[in-house]
């Protein structure tokens, strides 16, 4: 597959199209701050990007949209699975203090039965095309902090604009819109409705250095574009650990004020809880009633353990009874293994021994970076041989990924064309209460192109660049 646009680009035009398409991302909010300007907090630069979309088969584009819903219904269930959750996790938890804590709380909001107004999770699934089987594989759920939708959303502009400087006016319809960043926004407004008191909050829950502000105000500029009247609060989980309290009836107060629904935007690293006052404030927001996004059963839904549980014979039946929904969510599955101490773990870790080309070594937790490639996966399973903290990963199966040639536009980098595979997520959003899923959407799209030599598709380190599909037929 070959990236669109190529033969139109290719020529003595390319320095222009690139400078037109920098502008044009400066002058629509592709942007984002300069790590280093942590005193003004004023100066900026363009997102990263795809100078032309990456194609990708509409059909296949649309069964991933229909399968969100069935993920949304899943992992919404195994989230209030508590029995689940805790068995399936039982064995991380003794070498892996960060998910250990995480699970104090847990248990902590179970045993004192909160009472919560509702749940809200904003989930991404990701994926990659696989070259073999020309089909998509899933390779992650993320279920806390899922990012990155601001860019999603305005990168359909970006790229049927460079479509049409091409000449190719009739193709860039078949750029499809993304309402990534109106669907998280509509989603946090119905949760605060649903939450039912005028006065109370959203509260986005960042780190105190947010490096990601400019994604985040567009997140609260669009909350005030659907309802002005909501009132908006962004803090650290510190913050809220020094300035938060509950009331007797279980109501989150910060200086006075009501929070409605508390909106995680950091929480899943072990880095991002420096102090015991980090603790404090998630397990405050936790035992409160205000709806979380998402909430700590939610967050640990998410993790590697649970995910490779989730993919055993008989647990998708256990909560979803549509024998179709079934079928569409086994069909994106790769082949995940448990390192679990026994037989089954020891032949697992023999196969990644043996084949370490073949595999991705996963940890427990989430926030990317972390996984590990080839000869690393041999070494680590050789040094984890008989330890039970070999639990703390699983092994998947690696996709050999569809590559496509572009350009992609860094800046001061220089602009080259490249050997490049994509990885597409795609959003979902639902809403409960104590009478079950009231809204349930799959609300667009993130695709991520990287060179096809790196491992890792990462925005914020650098590695991968926003594009947009192109549907093909």
């Amino acid at each position: 597959m070959t990236s669109v646009g190529l033969p139109s680009f290719a020529n003595d035009r390319l320095d222009e199209f690139i400078q037109k398409a920098k502008d044009f991302a400066f002058t629509h909010g592709l942007v984002r701050p300069i790590k280093d300007d942590v005193i003004n907090k004023s100066v900026v630069t363009h997102n990263s990007f795809m100078l032309a979309p990456s194609p990708i088969p509409r059909h296949l584009f649309e069964k991933l949209k229909e399968a969100q819903l069935d993920f949304n219904k899943l992992m919404y269930l195994v989230s209030q699975d508590y029995d689940f959750i805790c068995n399936v996790l039982k064995s991380v938890v003794k070498y892996d203090e960060f998910t250990r804590n995480l699970l104090k709380i847990y248990h902590k909001v179970h045993q004192k039965e909160t009472k919560d107004r509702g749940t809200l999770d904003i989930i991404r699934c990701d994926y990659m095309l696989d070259s073999n089987e020309q089909k998509f594989k899933q390779i992650e759920i993320n279920t806390i902090a899922v990012g990155m939708a601001a860019g999603a959303a305005r990168m359909p502009l970006l790229h049927r604009y460079t479509l049409r400087l091409a000449g190719m006016y009739k193709e860039a319809n078949q750029v499809p819109d993304n309402p990534s960043l109106e669907g998280i926004a509509t989603s946090l407004v119905r949760a605060w409705e649903v939450y039912g008191q005028p006065n109370a909050s959203v509260l986005l829950v960042t780190e105190p250095a947010d490096l990601a502000r400019i994604n985040h105000r567009h997140i609260e500029f669009s909350i005030h574009e659907i309802n002005p009247r909501i009132p908006f609060m962004k803090m650290s989980l510190g913050d809220i650990g020094m300035r938060a309290d509950l009331t007797d009836d279980q109501q989150l107060r910060i200086d006075g004020c009501e929070i409605a629904v508390v909106y995680y935007r950091t929480g899943y690293k072990p880095e991002f809880y420096k102090t015991k006052v980090e603790w404090k404030g998630r397990l405050l927001a936790e035992q409160s009633c205000a709806i979380k996004c998402p909430s700590i059963g939610g967050h640990l839904a998410g993790t590697k353990t649970v995910q490779q549980a989730i993919s055993e014979p008989g647990v998708i039946e256990k909560y979803i009874d549509d024998p179709e929904a079934v079928v569409r969510i086994r069909n994106t599955f790769c082949r995940l293994y448990s390192l679990n101490p026994g037989p089954k773990g020891d032949h697992a870790a023999d196969l990644g021994i043996e084949n370490p080309e073949m595999f991705v070594l996963k940890p427990n937790r989430e926030g990317g970076g972390n996984n590990l490639f080839g000869k690393d996966i041999k070494e680590k399973l050789i040094e984890l041989k008989g330890s039970p903290e070999r639990a703390t990963f699983i092994l998947m199966e690696r996709v050999e990924p569809v590559k496509i040639n572009g350009y992609s536009v860094k800046p001061l980098e220089p602009v080259t064309l490249r050997e490049m595979t994509y990885e597409l997520g795609i959003y979902g959003a639902t809403i409960c209460n104590s009478n079950g899923i009231i809204h349930s959407l799959q609300i667009g799209h993130l695709l991520r192109t990287k060179p096809a030599d790196e491992n890792e598709a990462s925005l914020s380190a650098g590695t991968a660049v926003n594009d947009s599909p192109f549907l093909v037929s």
